[in-house]
Formats: C-alpha cells, structure tokens, sequence
C-alpha cells in the first residue's frame, strides 16, 4: 500500500488551501495580461455569490488533445461546449461502459502505468480506493479557486486530506417517486413513514399480486448504504493512517436490513438485480408502485424504459423511519478525476472545472437525455440559475422535480465515510444478498457475514481494523 487516503466523508466540512496558497500555486498573468503558452492557469477567480454564481475560468493557450471517459448522456455536446470556449483544446471521448466496467478498466490502466485517459469519471464512493493507489493528481493547484461554487459537502467528497482528487459532478439525493394512479385505486395513502410504507406495500401486493411497492437491488451495495446512511449510521470510521472501524454487524444495521427482510419474505417487495433487461421491463410493465429515486434516477433509471404518456409519478420525501423527523441519504453520483500520468494536468483539471461549474455546460447537465442534456443533478451551487433546471417533467405530471429534489437535498443531516474497499464490499454485498433472498440465509445475516469478508480482506491489505 503506498498511499492512505484519509476519510473522504459526506459532510459540510473540507481541507481547503487558502486564497493565497491558490494564488502561489498558480502562476502566470492576471486578467488582461497577454498569456503564455502554458499547461498553467492563469488567473484566479472571485468567489461564489448571487451575483458572481459562475466562475472566470483562466485563460488557455496551449494546444492539447485530451481524452475523456465518461458514460455520460450527450457527451459529444458537452465537448462541443467546452471546445467552443477553449479551441486550442480539442477532447474525445470514450465509453468504457457505466459504472463498474469503467472503474475496473481504469483501476488496471492506472496500476499499468499505461492507457489512462487525461480526465475520467469516477463516482465517490469508489474515490477512496483510487486514492489509495497512489496514482490519482491531487488537483488543489489547478482547482481549490473554485471550492466555493460547490457545496460543502461536495467538496468534501473529493477531499483527502490537505489534497483534492476530484471535481463534483452531480448529486444522487434520494426521494420516493410513486405513482398516484396505483395508490389510489387501491386506496393506499402515500406512505409517509416506514410504518406506513409496510402497510401499503403489503395491501397493494395482496390486492394485486404482480404489483410491488418498489424493488430491492440484489446486485449492488449502494442501496444498503443507501439505507443505513438515511438511518443515521456511520459505518466506515479512520482511526489512524493505517487504521479502520468497520461497523456493519450491529443492532442498528441488522434493524434496517430486518425491517427489508420482512417485506420481501411477505412478497411486498421484489428482490430483484437492478439495471438489467428483465428489470427495465418491469419497470416499463409499470410493475412498481414507487421507486427510491436518486436525483439523476429520471434520466437514467425511469425515461429509458417508460413509454412517454404510460405512466405519471410524483415525487416526495423518503419514508421518514422516526414518524414526523425527516432524514435522507444520497446515492452514488459522479466526479471528474485526472490522473498523475496526465501529460497537460492543467488542461485536464480546466476540462474537469469547466464542464461542471460553466453556465452552457449547467444548461446542459440539467437538461433531460431525451432533450439533448445530461439528465443530472448537479452539483454546483448555480445548478437552479440555468433554464433547464427548473423545466417541467412531464414524466412528474410537468412539475418541477429538481426543485423537489432541491429541498429533500435539505434533509440530508448526517455524514457518511466511504472506505478503500468499495469494490470488495460491491461483490461481497451482492453474494450475500443473494444468499437471502433465495433463502440460503437469514437477511439479518448478510452485514455480518459481510463484515467477516472485508475484515479479513482488509487486514490482507496492510491495515488494522477493530470492530
């Protein structure tokens, strides 16, 4: 193990460089200078306000080709928008594939030392473990200027110490997309809380035994993080350099994972892998009455497999587990990294900036797949500036979803530490939760047995775990 990342933790703190740090590290002309042919940014930007909501990039005029992986809707626009702004740069992007085909081939180029793009996109859960290989650019020279045009608990999500790893991208909040149609011809109240959520999932599946209330991922961690984190539970803690409490085996995890448990073992819920062709059919079938939806989960979930005008769905906060105290979790989202190898990391960190804090681009982050965007949520403080963010959906009944998801964002109080073995604990988790659902084990059973295997694979990594 050559490099320990810190804790990168979800929350409203970060180490930042201060102003004049930024402005040592960046050299170069100030505005109006002539510039110079460099891989160096050269100026430094005001901060974030109401009346300054996007930043001044610097100047650039070097001529670079750079690469990009992304899975990105419409990436080609974004490129487009970039490269109109910054001509002598010219970008291509690739698709490794979503998610996990993306983090593996990179995870392989990087280790390598061959084949990495200059810019990639990561989401950060997975952040820790690229950290910790040591051939991730600490981009705080390039981009600790433009801290203020995030949120703080964006920021902190790429944060690793005194370094910066990341550039946000987008935001996953959760919220519980339903469809009134179903509810009300079976007379089922939307479920305010997790009470009430049982209730209805288990009346609706009785009424109508091919509809479930909603789906439950078998083939993923993120949605069991997902749910521990709205529960309140931390279950990642660093305690030195070396050194992690790992907390899945307790009474509080094994409550959540039994409260789930129940309502697959009644046939309230469906167990079921996500993202998968038998799943996009369902969901096309109009099988679930509701879905836990992230912020980016109506571009890339719902619109691909729903017939425009079949379904319409609202949007409201997650079931509250206290009755009355609302609390909220977000799912994976994504950020821009560079790595170390980058020949031009000045032109790479400028990509990774722009294309997710520049107002064009925003336009197009916002806007939906289907009308030429991105279909995000994103990150910057400045998302709800730009026309496309406060467009109706018309899969919502043509309200305003992400003003909707704006305030449930409110409801995430509590910090959440992502670990160095995201992908370990990825596999492990979709095993176990396989095991349960097919009755080879107890779901109260799946978190220890989960904590059994990343202890001892953590261990086998060079560090020391108490529990």
């Amino acid at each position: 193990m050559t490099h320990n990342p810190k804790a990168l933790v979800r929350r409203g703190l970060g180490a930042v460089a201060t102003a004049a740090a930024v402005a040592t590290a960046l050299t170069g002309c100030v505005s109006g200078a002539p510039p110079a042919a460099s891989d160096t940014p050269s100026s430094v930007t005001a901060p974030y306000s109401s009346s300054h909501p996007y930043p001044d990039f610097p100047q650039y005029t070097k001529q670079v080709h750079l690469t990009w992986w992304t899975w990105t809707t419409n990436a080609d626009k974004v490129i487009a928008a970039f490269e109109k702004q910054y001509p002598n740069i010219t970008v291509t992007a690739y698709n490794p594939g979503s998610g996990t085909p993306t983090f593996t081939k990179l995870k392989a180029a990087l280790l390598a030392g061959s084949g990495a793009p200059d810019v990639s996109q990561l989401q950060w859960p997975q952040l820790p473990e690229f950290v910790a290989t040591n051939k991730l650019l600490d981009l705080s020279p390039y981009v600790n200027q433009y801290k203020s045009y995030f949120p703080d608990f964006a920021w902190a999500d790429v944060t690793s110490g005194s370094g910066v790893y990341g550039v946000p991208e987008d935001w996953g909040t959760m919220g519980l997309a339903y469809r009134p149609d179903l509810l009300q011809k079976y007379g089922l109240p939307v479920p305010e809380t997790q009470a009430q959520f049982a209730d209805d999932a288990v009346k609706l599946h009785a009424a109508d035994p091919s509809k479930y209330m909603t789906e439950f991922p078998t083939n993923s961690a993120g949605f069991v993080m997902d749910l521990l984190w709205q529960a309140g539970i931390n279950v990642y803690q660093q305690t030195g350099p070396q050194s992690w409490k790992i907390s899945l085996d307790t009474p509080q995890t094994k409550a959540v994972m039994d409260y789930w448990g129940k309502l697959i073992d009644e046939h309230a819920v469906l167990p079921v892998a996500s993202y998968t062709p038998a799943d996009s059919q369902r969901i096309a079938n109009g099988t679930y009455a509701s879905y836990f939806l992230p912020a980016w989960g109506p571009t890339y979930q719902l619109a691909p497999n729903i017939k425009p005008g079949s379904q319409a769905l609202a949007l409201t906060h997650l079931p509250d587990i206290t009755p009355g105290v609302r609390s909220n979790s977000s799912d994976v989202a994504s950020i821009n990294v560079v790595p170390k190898a980058a020949p031009n990391p000045g032109a790479a960190a400028l990509f990774a900036a722009y294309i997710n804090l520049a107002q064009p681009e925003l336009q197009l982050s916002a806007e939906s797949g289907p009308d030429g965007g991105r279909g995000l949520f994103p990150s910057a403080n400045a998302r709800a500036t730009v026309d496309s963010f406060n467009k109706p959906s018309p899969l919502f009944g043509n309200t305003n979803v992400n003003a909707t998801y704006d305030k449930l964002t409110k409801d995430i109080t509590t910090s959440f530490t992502w670990s160095p073995w995201t992908g370990f604990v990825d596999s492990t988790m979709a095993t176990e939760l396989t095991k349960a659902t097919s009755g080879q084990e107890a779901f109260t059973d799946v978190l220890p047995n989960v904590q059994k295997a990343l202890v001892s694979f953590a261990k086998s990594q060079g560090y020391t775990i108490t529990e």
